[in-house]
């Protein structure tokens, strides 16, 4: 069928190109342009079918080693297809990073994918066959796990931007834009314990989230390493039994700091629970990346109208002092007349990352696919010519009365 729409096609133009030919002297064929056979040819084909994945940029340059074929970087994710907002920022700042590039040899291609059991199976397995030459995404990692193995399988790498490798991730061809989780315990414990003494400890889990059940590790082992005495109780974000907190708010020496290893909605009602009951018991709370970012603070809108005194870290926030840092977020202003978001600096160095891995790319027997990549981001990430990971940056960020902040 496609063949014989093609000739009809091929015919229609021919005859319309020796029509206006044969009448270049009439005031209507002055009028009015031709279109091509190729331009009639992508019109008919946009109006026939639209692809759900999209090809968003080619590369910039005009040198003879950016006019070979590009490689193909995709993009994918959950939260980006639910939040236009969030997926336009992602997207946006891939391109941007791109755009620094002095030799692009790659091309985007989109393949957002809506949050379901088999969701990140299906978009994966799309992506293979699209060809994609590298991926940057995925929330987190229940998307990753039913597809570790494929990217090693087809030596596809992939930079997740918001997943920390985990035991259960821990597969050649996946890396992270963010820390592991045990530098996150360290480094807000260690804040924290130089400014307080506390005395009794509750670490509450959602044990039903993979996630969350890393940072219990990593938490109870930091605790132990400090001699510091906690009390662990386990619980689910389908049915939390948060009730099961308050015997402990009873005994004489009550909590004087809680650890919120959930998800920023659930740590709000615990919060919430505890200040009903116990008012007038000072408590310090702890959470984790899951309460959100500079730029959007789930946790604090639901308790904004509560005095609490609470803390998380950040590995990247719009708050970053660094002048490279702000210098790409007044870059992006200025390309595209919006503000960008986090996720806009993490797939701007990414981007870049990937870039320069398609630039040298030669058949190597390395595991690490990024072997030989010199790159040092505005996001604190950077990876050397061996081909390791290391990270410059962490924050902790302070629950204040007009937001998320900086603390002190």
């Amino acid at each position: 069928m496609m063949r014989r729409l093609m000739s009809f096609i091929t015919k229609l133009t021919t005859q319309q190109q020796s029509t206006a030919v044969h009448n270049k002297n009439k005031s209507l064929t002055k009028k009015h342009s031709v279109l091509s056979l190729q331009a009639f040819t992508l019109l008919l084909a946009n109006l026939i079918n639209t692809p759900q994945s999209i090809a968003i940029t080619d590369p910039l340059s005009n040198t003879e080693a950016s006019r070979s074929a590009p490689k193909k970087l995709c993009l994918t994710g959950t939260s980006v297809k639910t939040s236009p907002a969030y997926g336009e920022a992602f997207i946006n700042g891939a391109k941007l990073g791109l755009m620094q590039e002095k030799d692009n040899r790659t091309a985007l291609e989109v393949h957002f994918f809506n949050p379901s059991p088999l969701g990140s199976i299906k978009a994966t397995k799309k992506m293979i066959s699209s060809d994609c030459d590298g991926i940057i995404g995925f929330d987190s990692a229940n998307d990753i796990i039913p597809v570790r193995d494929l990217f090693e399988k087809h030596k596809i790498p992939l930079i997740s931007l918001y997943t920390p490798i985990t035991t259960e991730i821990n597969k050649p061809y996946i890396f992270s834009m963010q820390r592991p989780i045990v530098d996150n315990v360290q480094h807000i414990l260690n804040n924290l314990n130089s400014q307080h003494a506390f005395n009794n400890i509750l670490l509450i889990t959602s044990i039903d989230k993979s996630r969350m059940r890393d940072y219990q590790k990593a938490f109870k082992a930091q605790l132990i390493a400090n001699k510091q005495s906690f009390t662990d109780i386990s619980i689910t974000e389908i049915n939390p039994t948060i009730e099961n907190i308050i015997p402990l708010f009873e005994k004489e020496h009550k909590p004087d700091l809680v650890i919120l290893l959930t998800r920023s909605s659930l740590s709000a009602k615990i919060v919430n629970y505890i200040q009903q009951n116990y008012p007038k018991h000072q408590t310090t709370y702890i959470g984790t990346v899951s309460w959100g970012s500079s730029k959007f603070q789930p946790f604090f809108d639901r308790l904004k109208d509560k005095s609490i005194t609470a803390y998380f870290t950040r590995q990247n926030t719009y708050f970053d002092p660094d002048p490279k840092f702000q210098a790409v977020i007044d870059q992006y202003r200025l390309t595209y007349r919006k503000e960008p978001m986090v996720i806009s600096l993490l797939a701007y160095d990414a981007a870049r990352i990937f870039n320069r891995y398609f630039v040298n790319k030669t058949p190597s027997s390395q595991s690490n696919p990024f072997t030989g990549i010199s790159y040092q981001g505005v996001t604190g990430v950077e990876f050397s010519t061996e081909g390791n990971l290391t990270y410059h940056k962490l924050f902790t960020m302070k629950v204040t009365p007009g937001g998320y902040r900086l603390s002190e």
